[in-house]
């Protein structure tokens, strides 16, 4: 898609619509007060170096496990409960 983009602008836009901007809409709803800037702060953690990593083949999909952790470090980096977290 990325390569592609600047051939199939339609398609690009669809896909950002349909997909991370989606995500960060989802997300801002989640938040304790809607924020779409905060989310998409918290989008661009929850992705993090790890995914560039994965699209270059330089590291597998995470587990369940790494997932769940990457997610909480980026709610508390951005000072956000997960709903778990007793300290929050």
């Amino acid at each position: 898609m990325v390569t592609e983009a600047h051939s199939f602008p339609d398609l690009a836009e669809g896909f950002y619509r349909d997909g991370p901007q989606a995500y960060i809409e989802a997300l801002s709803a989640r938040l304790p007060e809607h924020d779409l800037d905060l989310a998409r702060s918290l989008f661009t953690l929850l992705l993090g170096e790890s995914h560039r990593q994965r699209l270059l083949s330089l590291r597998s999909a995470p587990t369940h496990e790494e997932a769940a952790t990457q997610a909480r470090t980026a709610l508390r980096h951005l000072g956000i409960s997960d709903g778990n977290d007793a300290a929050n």
